[in-house]
């Protein structure tokens, strides 16, 4: 029946696909076509997809490769040449998965952003809103988004369309078998008020650049590191501080806080880092979990990141950067 299921899905793509370029759709009019479809779904309406499942099938090798319908990666190269090897994983990766008990993970897109789960359990996860979302669009072209036209036509889709995609890594013969989320759950289940208290740290940092490039912090150019370094250090490419000068963009600020690492443009915010305790926590047990079995005794190198990122995670850090 899964399988079924993701037979169809393919079987529509491809057929979207064959039909888009028999139209003679002009590539320049994909981005409108897209928006104006997406558009045609009601406001706050997400159309929920059936949740697709993609396995990890062990090779005789000792790695992996996907197989979607039964069919593997090896046998699509096969009939079509096509080079799928950025796809597989090695047997040595095969081995560290297993030996992290990573039995599969789910990635999720909705209205609210795109979620990601390992073993059943979520992890910190990117949230937008439309304001963030259009905004990202807007910006693609200036931060060098490859196909930023595919991008920009993509994103309506990403809030209005929700897809669900488990990925099942290859077990061991004795793995204790982990059940997948309910699919009935909640996507926001976990991101109530974050459990951080008192912030750990309050940082602020201002960082300019000028028409040049050169940075400046604290009113003191990189130049004056350059007889010290040979160079001068932070510097960026004039066209680039040229090409964010003629879109507009003025002020960038990072900044991170109990609930998230956010991002804002000219003080509008794009879409953002969310977690809460219960997040950061996940991730770091999946960090440990994978770095356990190390080829060195390093329990007290995965503590020490934990105990960091936790701290920082925690701390309301900002770095402002102005452009001229």
């Amino acid at each position: 029946m899964l399988r079924n299921r993701v037979g169809l899905l393919v079987a529509a793509v491809v057929l979207l696909a064959s039909v888009t370029a028999c139209t003679g759709v002009p590539s320049g009019e994909v981005g409108s076509l897209a928006e104006g479809a997406a558009s045609l779904l009601p406001p706050g309406l997400v159309l929920r997809l059936p949740r697709l499942y993609l396995e990890y099938a062990e090779t005789e090798d000792g790695g992996a490769e996907p197989t979607v319908s039964g069919i593997g990666a090896s046998v699509i190269e096969a009939w079509f040449g096509a080079d799928l090897t950025t796809v597989k994983i090695p047997p040595f990766y095969v081995d560290w998965i297993q030996a992290s008990n990573m039995q599969h993970i789910e990635v999720l897109t909705g209205a609210e952003g795109v979620f990601a789960y390992v073993n059943g359990e979520p992890l910190p996860y990117l949230a937008w809103d439309e304001e963030s979302i259009g905004l990202a669009g807007e910006l693609a072209g200036a931060f060098g988004v490859p196909n930023v036209e595919q991008f920009k036509a993509a994103l309506p889709w990403l809030q209005r369309i929700g897809l669900d995609l488990v990925v099942q890594m290859p077990l061991t013969e004795d793995a204790e078998i982990i059940p997948y989320r309910d699919p009935g759950a909640g996507l926001l289940e976990s991101t109530a008020a974050p459990e951080f208290v008192a912030a750990e740290a309050e940082i602020k940092v201002g960082l300019s650049f000028d028409e040049n490039g050169v940075p400046s912090l604290g009113g003191v150019s990189a130049i004056a590191l350059q007889p010290i370094m040979g160079y001068t250090p932070g510097r960026l490419d004039p066209g680039y501080i040229a090409a964010l000068k003629q879109s507009g963009i003025r002020r960038v600020t990072v900044q991170t806080r109990g609930d998230g690492l956010f991002i804002f443009v000219n003080d509008r915010p794009l879409p953002n880092l969310a977690w809460s305790r219960e997040h950061m926590t996940n991730a770091l047990s999946v960090y440990a979990e994978m770095n356990k079995s190390s080829w060195m005794a390093n329990d007290v190198f995965v503590e020490m990141v934990s105990d960091l990122v936790l701290r920082t995670a925690n701390s309301d850090i900002q770095l402002v950067v102005d452009f001229p």
